[in-house]
């Protein structure tokens, strides 16, 4: 398969956990930025499922959106948040109320594309949230390019 295909796939499971983190911040805060970041994902979600070919422009631009919307200290915190929760109790309250979400998007709005995958959808919700954590370091987008050009999942 194409490269192009794994990349927007990768694409979409980080917007799904973002998506996750974003409803979850904005049962507890409301402002302008949580509107900003619904309105970039709707945008990058539109882009995406409407683009049959996945041209490299498009792409770069996806992956500049995601960027910036995985640069929130508010997405950063939570994410944090959830994968320590995670890392010490696995099942707190937090961690399950992120799977549920992770879960309900992926198979509300991604899976009606139907990908065929194999694979264990909570496992990939916890691996996008070390990533999210990642991505915001200092050689983050480095690290963002570096992980949505890597073939397997």
């Amino acid at each position: 398969m194409d490269q192009r295909f794994f990349v927007i796939k990768k694409i979409n499971y980080l917007l799904i956990s973002i998506e996750a983190l974003n409803i979850y911040s904005q049962e507890y805060l409301y402002n302008d930025k949580n509107t900003k970041i619904s309105k970039n994902i709707k945008n990058i979600h539109v882009h995406i499922i409407n683009n049959k070919y996945y041209n490299i422009l498009p792409i770069i631009i996806y992956i500049f959106f995601l960027y910036q919307i995985i640069n929130d200290i508010i997405i950063q915190k939570l994410a944090n948040d959830i994968v320590i929760d995670f890392s010490n109790y696995m099942k707190t309250q937090l961690v399950k109320q992120y799977l549920n979400k992770f879960n309900y998007i992926y198979y509300k709005v991604y899976n009606y594309y139907n990908f065929n995958d194999n694979f264990n959808i909570n496992e990939i919700a916890i691996i996008n949230l070390y990533i999210i954590i990642k991505i915001y370091k200092k050689e983050g987008l480095f690290f963002l390019i570096k992980y949505l050009y890597k073939i397997d999942i």
